[in-house]
């Protein structure tokens, strides 16, 4: 790390040896800091955003809709002016604003012909916080979207090489839900059976689990 500066005394000033520097603290940074220090290494989290408190600084989760100003539905204008890109995200609202960037604040450039929303979350724990708790596992039929298609690049990998790590995370993080098969699932396990390839029916969820503290 770089010595304090006199103008930026906040700056540097960490001499104590790492052996691994994470950038970010949101969903991908936040688990391979995890997974590191779990492993017994040093590990130093860097993250641009402000520092939050879980559950203390989460300040309208339990608001109602008449506590807020516009209830719930916010000001339009101030939307399109401050938020273009990130009020287009289905999470973004009144009682998430806070937890998004200001388009005009922080802007970005794409080329014209290749236009990208780029949400974004600078905070401790970045987009885990708008996440939508959805945790859908892909099928071979995802995987292998590309090759089948006839654009992008093939996938280097398919659904049983991620199988025993989408049950590590799930265990984690507490996933739970019923196996029942959903519309997607089913539509995946029509076109296998059309193609009579059997390797590309949607995977079978982990077994029901009860909600952490229920």
């Amino acid at each position: 790390m770089r010595p304090p500066q006199p103008n930026r005394p906040g700056v540097g000033g960490v001499s104590e040896p790492y052996d691994a520097i994470v950038v970010g603290s949101g969903i991908t940074g936040g688990w391979a800091a995890k997974e590191l220090c779990e492993k017994g290494l040093r590990t130093l989290v860097l993250e641009r955003g402000r520092h939050l408190e879980h559950g203390k600084d989460y300040v309208t989760e339990w608001w109602q809709p008449w506590q807020f100003a516009h209830r719930g539905r916010g000001e339009q204008e101030l939307y399109e002016r401050d938020y273009p890109i990130q009020s287009k995200n289905y999470a973004f609202g009144e009682a998430t604003r806070h937890f998004f960037v200001s388009d005009r604040e922080h802007p970005y450039v794409t080329p014209d012909d290749k236009p990208f929303r780029w949400i974004r979350g600078y905070q401790l724990g970045g987009r885990s916080l708008i996440w939508g708790r959805a945790c859908w596992r892909w099928s071979d039929l995802d995987f292998e979207a590309n090759r089948r298609d006839g654009h992008g690049v093939d996938w280097p990998i398919r659904y049983r090489d991620l199988a025993p790590w989408y049950g590590y995370v799930e265990r984690f993080i507490g996933v739970s839900g019923s196996a029942a098969v959903p519309a997607r699932r089913a539509i995946s396990a029509r076109a296998a059976a059309a193609s009579g390839d059997t390797s590309r029916a949607s995977p079978p969820r982990s077994p029901p689990r009860a909600r952490p503290g229920g």
